[in-house]
């Protein structure tokens, strides 16, 4: 169920005249997500959400005066034969939001399977005892 916000964000990413590609790489968010939710395949989380409404604050003019205060930046940096890959507190902020309900939702299907499996478990033991008494 899509609530305002994510129909004002996608209105917003509709009629702001920039390519998903564009928004894309401004902001750190995957070019296909963003596409998928321009044609209503999937909807933005909460997260998503928030990072698009800061874009859109910097793109409209109505963030702060430093036209680089708070860009959403995404790079890697090299130093000492070493990768660090470095992003915005809000992209990395939204990528943990996004790894936590990965985490939970993981959580809960192996819970589900844990039961999936005590109740098989329990079946065979029944019929084990079914064959041994013939």
């Amino acid at each position: 169920m899509t609530d305002n916000k994510e129909l004002e964000i996608i209105k917003k990413l509709k009629e702001c005249g920039k390519s998903s590609y564009y928004i894309a790489k401004k902001t750190g968010l995957s070019n296909s997500s963003i596409a998928n939710w321009l044609n209503g395949k999937t909807s933005p989380n909460p997260a998503n959400i928030a990072i698009l409404e800061h874009f859109f604050e910097i793109e409209d003019g109505k963030g702060s005066n430093n036209i680089n205060a708070g860009v959403i930046s995404h790079s890697t940096v090299n130093q000492d034969n070493r990768s660090y890959y470095s992003d915005s507190p809000d992209v990395l902020r939204a990528r943990i939001e996004q790894l936590d309900r990965l985490i939970e939702e993981k959580e809960y299907r192996i819970k589900e399977k844990d039961a999936q499996i005590k109740e098989k478990d329990a079946q065979i033991k029944a019929l084990l005892e079914i064959v041994a008494k013939k």
